[in-house]
């Protein structure tokens, strides 16, 4: 309304967004693999509940897993959106049914693809391939199946009574873990992240597949998952139990015997001139040497010494300095002939000493 001119102004822009890590009604957790594992059983020998059979269900889940499509996206899924028969069998959820208004291109296993084929042989061409019951029912459905698969589990364990009493104390496939984490149908595409993560998956690979908006939200999510990347990076360290003065002197890195270096004070320039010589204390207290030879500068008016160097070949003129006897060098504008015709370039230039 603002910004059609029905409101003068805002009223919510003052309102900021909640933090997603902190506002969330609860958190979910990934299933473990050996928890997918008893679930799909449990499902597959389960009875008929909300109108799907139990193998229906089963492979309802393994779908839901691999592609990371939700509910809503699965239950819009007809035969003629599955590909089944190339080596790489897909699955395509149209924009109208996906949360992004994209159409949506996931890859299932080959094993999954053959279970796909047959139940499909039962289905009409429009019809939808998985019997999905309501939003709400479907929650229910997932969770009394994750409670027969714990049961099982459970009963798995009846020979040892001590780790059937660990078994039941535990959280395995329980509705909520010891972190207060949740599992619910949305679980299942919070899964297929999940496991890709802990496969050491590149995160760019993993927001396709999710078809998040920006890797931010991959990261956001999935990023605490890279454990084992970061070790491996961590453990290009060096063995800091190692370290030592004895160790670190062998590379540069400390010396206790070292003496600090000398460093002149510059006069009257902040910057050093390059291949300029270090000075040393012994010509600063008066000593002399033989490398350091004082600045001889001429008369007024004297010709330059023809071995005297200047920016221009040639000799040059002493000029008076103002306030000393003796005399600095001004090179004279010097010609040169070039050739018979007479075509000279003047040259002038100042050697500042």
């Amino acid at each position: 309304m603002a910004a059609h001119g029905k409101l003068p102004s805002d009223p919510l822009a003052s309102v900021k967004k909640g933090n997603v890590k902190t506002d969330r009604r609860y958190e979910r957790r990934p299933y473990s693999v050996e928890e997918f594992g008893w679930l799909k059983w449990a499902a597959c020998n389960g009875p008929t509940r909300y109108g799907m059979t139990g193998p229906e269900r089963a492979l309802l889940y393994c779908v839901g897993i691999q592609t990371g499509l939700r509910s809503s996206e699965l239950r819009s899924l007809t035969p003629g959106r599955f590909n089944l028969h190339r080596e790489d069998p897909t699955v395509t959820c149209k924009a109208k049914a996906t949360k992004n208004s994209k159409d949506a291109h996931q890859h299932l296993r080959p094993e999954t693809s053959e279970e796909l084929r047959e139940l499909l042989k039962t289905k009409a061409p429009a019809a939808r391939v998985f019997n999905m019951p309501s939003k709400d029912a479907v929650i229910d459905m997932l969770r009394d199946d994750i409670e027969d698969a714990r049961q099982a589990w459970i009963t798995e364990a009846s020979h040892d009574p001590d780790e059937q009493v660990r078994r039941r104390d535990s959280d395995f496939l329980a509705d909520e873990d010891v972190e207060g984490r949740k599992i619910d149908f949305h679980a299942l595409r919070y899964t297929t992240g999940a496991w890709l993560a802990m496969a050491n998956v590149h995160p760019r690979k993993i927001q396709r597949i999710m078809r998040h908006s920006s890797i931010t939200l991959t990261m956001d999510t999935y990023g605490h998952l890279f454990r084992g990347e970061e070790a491996e990076t961590i453990n290009h360290f060096p063995d800091m139990a190692s370290f030592s003065p004895k160790s670190a002197r062998a590379t540069g890195t400390f010396d206790a015997a070292a003496k600090p270096q000398r460093i002149p004070q510059q006069l009257q320039h902040d910057l050093v001139q390059s291949g300029a010589k270090q000075y040393e204390s012994s010509i600063a207290a008066g000593q002399t040497s033989e490398n350091c030879k004082p600045l001889n500068i001429s008369g007024f008016c004297d010709l330059a010494r023809p071995d005297a160097r200047s920016c221009n070949a040639g000799g040059g003129t002493r000029t008076h300095t103002g306030f000393n006897s003796q005399r600095i060098l001004n090179p004279v504008h010097t010609t040169v002939v070039l050739d018979r015709h007479s075509q000279i370039i003047s040259a002038s230039s100042t050697a500042i000493q």
